[in-house]
């Protein structure tokens, strides 16, 4: 099919899948640095903590 793409489709898809992987990578930078959020302000011992008093109630 991307034979019958004119040069203008063509680079608008090139344009797309660049927009998308970039987009993907942000979502895992975001990720990475919100984990890192967690840690410095402690949510990850407060979580885990509920997930001890529910396993406590079963």
């Amino acid at each position: 099919m991307a034979s019958m793409m004119t040069p203008r489709e063509a680079e608008l898809t090139r344009q797309l899948e660049a927009a998308v992987s970039a987009l993907e990578a942000a979502r895992r930078k975001n990720e990475l640095l919100r984990r890192k959020i967690d840690l410095l302000v402690g949510r990850p011992k407060e979580l885990a903590t509920q997930e001890v008093k529910r396993y406590d109630r079963t």
